[in-house]
């Protein structure tokens, strides 16, 4: 099965969607935030096991993405992977007028920023995965080419259940061709119409739909499940329709089994619906106002983390109020569990901005006087103001200065957590916030000096230069020196930073060192006078097989190439014939 990743900013979601679906009915799996992350998966960790696992990474290129850290870091990796595997990955895609990043424009893409363009190109994009056809297999599975009544009548001469589960495995379990026929799905339907059918078999079947596309369980009818008062089939369609998220039609539906639910373990599961699915507009106002009827009588995290999530969607003060009103009324124990709800769920990218106040004073105040003993809490804190506090912290300065009044751990746990490079597009806008990550820097604790400086690293290459070249007491040996070569030649004068060049090297030729790592180091040798250009050539000898795996590979070898196409005008007529080799060696 062939997998896709999608990369895309969220203001681009409605076509990332529209792509997914499409790619579906070929049987390829698409990897979509909204479909692959549940409720308490780590977002960093789901997001690069779906990169680690793609194929191809289709990238959504617009005005909004072309600006987006967090799509170009996606690209990077997906980058790098070319050139590990020697095969294209990355594909572009133009939803949007703008200009085509610098780093894609020698790719080909495909327009499909008009309606006319997307029809016209969507068989281009289907084609370039070698799939012709929707998968059907009529060929590979003649055995089974049977109407709806045959398929019925086979299932009720079927012995037992168990019997009667084998037969529609063996019938179309696999990923290929489970559902893809409209004969199958009205046998199924057909089953489901059946009052009398067992529990247990039911929720067999429902439980298979898990591994149907989208647009095959769209034809099943959910309803009709929906409308069963067994408490079991009920959770069972509510959890295979939080793994379908376009099955919004249905959403209304669990609202009102919500309203009228008496069992605990059901109420549970629909509240995890509900936390984990993209809500329409209108469920989710309707669930506002169903929470606001019920907080009083039962607030518990599930309902609590809801109402956070559904505060970033429906963009109301009173959610808020209810929020803090609660806060004001709960012991230690709920304060500390309504404000991790918050952290969590009420936070999003895009930040909250309230309109009153004294209401925005009130909630800043919770989330600053809410730092305590746990290491845990206190930086899930720190990240949620740095990240979603929207207008309720006019600096991060004020963030910072909360910080360094923290206990270590709290420090190195927070700081562990931004150096991630998705954290970092979200939060680092100003020079405030490099000069506030300096202090850190100079802490007496090596681990949080270390990683402070990775973090600055993150933001800004040259800044970090700067401190490693100020700060006389920090060891090149706890930096990453393949990272740091690479620096020193592509964001400075390798000459002003020749003392901390020779350390580099010195670093990574005793220990692990990547055919592109003794290639940049030859190079800066080359700009320090130590070899000339005759030696450069000669020692400068790229091997794509012998080019260890690690994440910044791509942008070294692009790098190495722009110094190698610098040099074609400095050299004579043999030289320049031999950098030009060793170009479309790196290239390839």
């Amino acid at each position: 099965m062939i997998n896709v990743f999608i990369s895309h900013n969220y203001k681009d979601k409605p076509m990332a969607r529209k792509i997914a679906k499409e790619l579906d009915k070929y049987g390829i799996k698409v990897w979509i935030d909204e479909s692959e992350i549940r409720l308490g998966d780590s977002l960093i960790e789901k997001i690069r096991d779906g990169l680690d696992h793609m194929d191809f990474l289709i990238a959504l290129i617009s005005e909004n993405s072309v600006h987006s850290e967090w799509v170009k870091k996606e690209l990077d990796i997906a980058m790098n992977k070319e050139i590990d595997g020697k095969k294209v990955i990355a594909i572009p895609i133009l939803v949007g007028k703008c200009e085509l990043p610098g780093f894609l424009k020698g790719k080909l893409y495909a327009d499909m920023s008009t309606s006319r363009k997307y029809n016209e190109n969507i068989p281009v994009l289907i084609r370039r995965f070698d799939i012709n056809e929707i998968v059907d297999d009529k060929n590979e599975f003649t055995e089974y080419k049977l109407s709806a009544a045959q398929v019925i009548e086979k299932l009720e001469n079927t012995k037992n259940e168990n019997e009667t589960i084998e037969f529609i495995e063996s019938f179309g379990y696999s990923e290929r061709t489970l559902f893809y026929r409209d004969t199958f799905i009205q046998a199924i339907n057909k089953l489901l119409e059946d009052v009398k059918i067992s529990t247990d078999l039911l929720v067999s079947l429902i439980e298979m739909c898990r591994y149907c596309p989208n647009d095959a369980v769209i034809k099943l009818s959910f309803t009709q499940l929906l409308n069963r008062s067994d408490e079991q089939i009920l959770q069972s369609t509510i959890n295979v329709l939080r793994e379908t998220k376009s099955l919004k039609i249905q959403q209304k539906k669990i609202l009102k089994i919500l309203k009228e639910c008496k069992d605990d373990d059901l109420e549970g599961c629909i509240w995890d619906y509900f936390i984990s699915v993209q809500l329409d507009i209108d469920v989710a106002k309707k669930l506002w106002e169903f929470i606001q009827e019920n907080l009083k009588a039962n607030h518990s995290n599930k309902i609590i983390m809801c109402m956070c999530k559904l505060s970033s969607q429906l963009s109301d003060d009173s959610i808020f109020e209810e929020w803090y009103a609660l806060w004001l009324e709960g012991d230690e124990k709920k304060k500390r569990d309504i404000v991790n709800c918050m952290c969590q769920y009420g936070f999003e990218s895009e930040g909250i901005y309230l309109v009153s106040p004294k209401l925005r004073d009130n909630v800043r105040d919770v989330l600053f006087n809410s730092f305590g003993e746990s290491d845990t809490d206190n930086a899930n804190l720190m990240i949620a103001l740095l990240t979603g506090a929207g207008n309720l912290i006019e600096s991060n300065v004020e963030i910072w200065d909360k910080l360094k009044g923290l206990d270590e751990y709290s420090i190195l746990l927070t700081l562990e957590i931004l150096r991630d490079e998705y954290n970092i597009a979200y939060i680092f806008n100003s020079i405030e916030d490099i000069e506030a990550l300096k202090d850190f820097v100079k802490s007496p604790n090596r681990n949080i000096k270390k990683v402070a400086l990775e973090v600055i690293a993150e933001i800004s290459l040259k800044e970090s230069l700067e401190v490693i070249k100020t700060e006389s007491d920090f060891s090149i040996q706890y930096y990453n020196a393949g990272s740091l070569l690479y620096t020193l030649l592509k964001e400075s004068s390798v000459k002003e930073y020749k003392d901390l060049f020779e350390k580099v090297k010195e670093k990574i030729e005793n220990g692990y060192c990547s055919q592109v790592d003794r290639n940049l180091i030859c190079y800066g040798d080359y700009l320090l006078g130590n070899i000339d250009l005759d030696n450069m050539l000669v020692n400068l000898q790229i091997k794509g097989e012998n080019i260890g795996r690690q994440y910044d590979i791509e942008r070294k070898s692009k790098l190495l190439i722009e110094k190698l196409e610098d040099l074609l005008e400095q050299g004579d007529a043999t030289a320049k014939k031999k950098i030009c080799e060793l170009i479309k060696a790196a290239k390839a």
